[in-house]
């Protein structure tokens, strides 16, 4: 163990003392970080209510082509991994309410204009490390009421 210890000194990792230095708490952290994301996706992807509400998003997207000749319903395998990593990446809006009621508010917006230049299901969730969906989201954490934003997109009083 003692040619270890020299060269973990040597690496700035332990001190003399044997004690791990700050560059070595860096990387046991960022190590750690990539273990929990992982277990993190694992437990939201098997899920059962997981998979439901999957279908439910998927579903509030029109059925059939979009303008732009893609599908507008994403693959739910596709959907199950680009959820997972949005939930990941944006605990702060791991709501199922909260990501159905801005997908509604999306879709709704696109149906008055033919669905021209909408995204597909699983871009609207990410599209080059961009959210759309994130966005919505924050818009409906934004407004004191959903209420308020719905009448806005849809134009009911």
């Amino acid at each position: 163990m003692h040619g270890e210890a020299l060269v973990c000194q040597k690496l700035d990792l332990m001190t003399i003392n044997n004690e791990l230095t700050v560059k070595a708490k860096n990387i046991l952290s960022q190590v750690d970080k990539i273990f929990v994301k992982k277990s993190k996706k694992k437990l939201l992807f098997n899920s059962e209510d997981f998979d439901l509400n999957i279908s439910q998003y998927r579903s509030i997207f029109p059925s059939g082509m979009l303008p732009t000749g893609k599908p507008a319903r994403t693959d739910l395998k596709e959907l199950k991994k680009k959820m997972s990593d949005f939930f990941v990446n944006n605990p702060q809006y791991y709501d199922w309410d909260l990501v159905l009621d801005a997908t509604e508010m999306y879709v709704e917006h696109f149906r008055k204009q033919g669905y021209n230049y909408m995204k597909t299901a699983g871009y609207f969730i990410s599209k080059n490390n961009e959210s759309e969906l994130a966005s919505y989201c924050q818009m409906v954490l934004d407004d004191d009421s959903t209420d308020n934003i719905k009448k806005s997109i849809y134009n009911t009083e």
